[in-house]
């Protein structure tokens, strides 16, 4: 056992190192600061510094472009920063980014498994092959942009899907031909829609997807709730959602640790016999954390 002292305490480092990760579990922001008290420290809490990993609306944490523009000139990926600590991200937000970037970022991030891709910039379609390859667990993309024919179903039969648990579609499909490859996902438990679907959608993928715990629905203001619960299904698994404001924020405090959507809704239905309305936006303070580039202790 190794002993660290240091002004008269000792301390075995087993313990020192718990006390320093949970601290910067407990507390991400002060993980910039931790990294600076010795080399040690910053290889034991360093990487809680990348798990998360979040470009949109001028906020990108960790600075993965070599140039940050607000006049919409291109950036540059920096790439040499990204390969050193991509292993360790586990949380990727992505929004208002070209698919070469996205590419680019994925590749050299393989432990992701909490995606989300919001507005992506051109082709969509190469990126599939890179999404195959990963492991996602909880996924929130626009299927439009991904899977743009108006008739062929889409392929949830993918690898991409395989580990998949959690899925919010963005513009997701109206018809039934699109979605009845959805009840083959093996893993699919929790599911988050928009109210532009038809209520007869519904209840054909809460009856097809037997594995379903949660269906949470969206809407766009509170006053549209009274109407839909007049037709909506009765079912305990189905959370009605008014919105999430300060959506990017939001993700972000759930990749951190904190209640997301996901959470708030399940434990909404885990009180629920026939479905849940939650008339009150979700909403999330703007996150405070800054953060820059650390450099050895």
């Amino acid at each position: 056992m190794v002993i660290i002292e240091a002004s008269g305490i000792s301390l075995p480092a087993e313990l020192e190192r718990e006390i320093f990760e949970i601290a910067a579990s407990a507390n991400p922001s002060c993980v910039v600061e931790l990294v600076r008290v010795a080399r040690r420290v910053q290889e034991w809490v360093g990487p809680e510094l990348y798990r998360v990993l979040r470009c949109g609306q001028k906020r990108v944490v960790p600075p993965i472009y070599s140039s940050v523009s607000d006049s919409g000139s291109p950036r540059l990926l920096d790439i040499p920063y990204l390969k050193s600590f991509g292993h360790h991200v586990q949380h990727i937000l992505l929004q208002q980014c070209l698919a070469s970037d996205v590419q680019e970022i994925l590749k050299y991030c393989p432990n992701v498994h909490n995606l989300v891709l919001w507005g992506v910039h051109d082709s969509c379609l190469p990126l599939l092959p890179v999404l195959d390859a990963l492991s996602i667990r909880r996924l929130s993309f626009d299927t439009q942009l991904f899977f743009p024919s108006y008739y062929d179903p889409i392929p949830f039969v993918r690898p991409l899907f395989t580990n998949v648990t959690h899925l919010e579609m963005i513009n997701a499909p109206f018809a039934w031909e699109r979605w009845h490859n959805l009840a083959l996902m093996p893993r699919l438990s929790h599911l988050a829609l928009s109210a532009d679907l038809s209520d007869e959608l519904l209840k054909i993928i809460l009856e097809d997807c037997k594995m379903l715990e949660l269906l949470i629905v969206f809407f766009g203001h509170p006053t549209f709730l009274d109407e839909a619960m007049a037709t909506m299904p009765e079912d305990h698994r189905i959370v009605m959602v008014s919105s999430v404001r300060n959506r990017l924020d939001h993700w972000e405090l759930g990749a951190r640790g904190g209640d997301d959507f996901w959470i708030i809704a399940a434990k909404l239905a885990a009180k629920a016999i026939r479905r849940t309305v939650w008339r009150e936006f979700i909403s999330t303070p703007a996150y405070p954390c800054t953060q820059s580039r650390c450099f050895s202790a």
